[in-house]
């Protein structure tokens, strides 16, 4: 009951010196409840019912058959407890509105199937960017996860312990492999494309060195450096060197080119890898921004976002 009772912050607007930050690193699993949505839609010998009654990707489904509809499970067991050549009727929600649609199954391979695939939760591994201990906020990813436009039902981080790496190579991005713990440690209130934002919930984070923040201003070409987790749950820091700063007056996930200049983080996982978004950067004492993306054909290197725009969709504004 939890995680409906916390609302959600209000817009704080800050003097840039009174936003002091922790810069986590920490890796951390990710569990989103969206309700049922449509990821995509496919056809069957040239037909999709789905496509010819309107239905698209990123709807969800309210009800179906007149139940509601809990999980993509619901689905699959009223659709094999109807009529073959029944037409279902199916209630969506689209930009906040209400749609109702009718739809006629097909088979295909002797299951009825209605040209869907469906998504009911997200699980995956990131890393927390920072928590703002005097408000008890935290902001993750540095991008958004899947399509920005799905809603969060509920949702929560956890605690991830990194098990193994793949090493990343051209054409391959490479990804951390970690265990998902159970103990939550923050509350997603928000999934937009500067990433996931929300309330923190546990108390390790207590007296934990805090950092000031530049603005997109003061962030340069030449030397920072990364926090991230390679191993178990350490938190460690790697060098890495800042190439381009894009002036930017509006949010964009790729506002600076980094390359990964520290030679034990190129030896262990050959540059950026999936798991790392979200690494906090620091130069010059300052937290500038967040780890976003990897070059796919040259994995030492990728993209940052400034902090600034990750501080904005978790409404605190800078003066």
């Amino acid at each position: 009951m939890l995680l409906f009772l916390i609302p959600e912050a209000s817009a704080l607007t800050l003097d840039k010196d009174d936003i002091k930050l922790i810069p986590s690193g920490e890796s951390i699993g990710i569990k989103l409840e969206t309700g049922v949505y449509i990821d995509k839609t496919f056809g069957v010998n040239g037909k999709s019912p789905s496509e010819d009654a309107g239905i698209r990707p990123g709807d969800k489904i309210l009800k179906f058959n007149n139940k509601i509809i809990e999980s993509s499970s619901d689905i699959k067991e009223e659709l094999d407890n109807i009529t073959p050549s029944k037409t279902i009727s199916i209630v969506i929600e689209r930009n906040g509105k209400e749609l109702k649609k009718e739809i006629k199954p097909i088979i295909r391979d002797g299951v009825r199937t209605l040209g869907l695939y469906l998504n009911d939760n997200i699980v995956g591994v990131g890393t927390l960017t920072y928590v703002f201990p005097e408000y008890d906020l935290f902001g993750a990813l540095g991008h958004g996860i899947n399509d920005t436009k799905i809603k969060v039902d509920s949702g929560y981080i956890t605690k991830s312990i990194v098990m193994e790496i793949e090493k990343g190579s051209i054409g391959n991005p490479g990804e951390k492999k970690a265990i998902i713990s159970d103990k939550e440690i923050g509350i997603v209130t928000k999934n937009t494309i500067t990433g996931i934002y929300g309330v923190i919930t546990n108390s390790h984070f207590e007296n934990q060195k805090v950092y000031p923040i530049a603005d997109k201003e003061e962030v340069k070409t030449g030397k920072a450096q990364i926090l991230t987790v390679i191993k178990d749950n350490k938190v460690e820091t790697f060098d890495v060197e800042i190439l381009e700063v894009t002036k930017q007056n509006e949010k964009d996930i790729k506002s600076m080119k980094i390359k990964i200049t520290d030679e034990k983080l190129l030896t262990r996982t050959g540059g950026i890898i999936q798991g790392m978004s979200g690494s906090p950067i620091i130069q010059n004492g300052k937290i500038i921004g967040a780890i976003t993306h990897v070059l796919i054909n040259d994995p030492t290197m990728g993209y940052g976002i400034y902090i600034e725009w990750m501080l904005e969709d978790s409404d605190i504004f800078i003066k």
